[in-house]
């Protein structure tokens, strides 16, 4: 008994050095997703006051997920899983530049045509997101033992809905209080910089290039 209780559990999954720095880059790239949406919602309410342009935004980065989500696994499969989840978020890390661009012009030029840019680069933002989950679930499998892969997903899970309160709840509104909308983006950024560095940590040649 006391041997089938040390496959199972928590412990052993995150005793797992590959497996906890992938865990803690799913924890900052979906913090960072949710940071951002609560920024973005912030940023537009002050842009327009209008909640029909909040609403905009948020079907901006909703809409990727009923497009993409049903292909995005099976993109994944013809590829590196590292290279997925480095690019996923490396991407992301380029497209914030886009929102420094469209601040940059406010006052300069109208503003329904940096509203358009804003949604443009929300859905583009959001669509390069929808390949990074799939991705992680996939890798986890190849990281983690089979008898401890009930407790590594319910992780993954679990992650999946705590970081909406991270993001949305905490890190958003302290980033945007303490930070401002702009220096908002850059905390974000760095969060995903820092994803895709341990990305990169837990799957090396030692562990696999998958």
């Amino acid at each position: 008994m006391e041997i089938a209780n040390s496959k199972q559990g928590l412990m052993p999954v995150l005793a797992n050095s590959a497996f906890r720095k992938l865990w803690a880059a799913q924890w900052l790239a979906q913090s960072a997703q949710n940071t951002i949406h609560f920024v973005l919602i912030v940023l537009i309410e002050r842009m327009t006051g209008s909640s029909i342009h909040q609403g905009l935004v948020i079907f901006a980065f909703t809409l990727p997920a009923i497009i993409f989500a049903p292909i995005s696994g099976v993109i994944i499969d013809r590829w590196p899983k590292k290279y997925v989840l480095m690019a996923s978020n490396l991407l992301r890390v380029v497209i914030i530049c886009g929102y420094f661009v469209v601040l940059g012009l406010r006052g300069r030029v109208d503003t329904g045509w940096l509203l358009l840019a804003l949604y443009i680069i929300t859905f583009a933002m959001a669509t390069v997101g929808q390949f990074f989950n799939p991705a992680e679930a996939a890798t986890i499998p190849i990281l983690v033992e089979r008898d401890h892969l009930i407790a590594a997903n319910s992780l993954f899970n679990l992650t999946l809905a705590l970081s909406q309160v991270v993001g949305l709840i905490i890190l958003g509104p302290l980033a945007v209080k303490l930070l401002g909308t702009e220096t908002a983006f850059v905390l974000v950024a760095g969060m995903y910089v820092l994803a895709a560095l341990l990305v990169g940590l837990s799957i090396s040649p030692v562990t696999g290039w998958v």
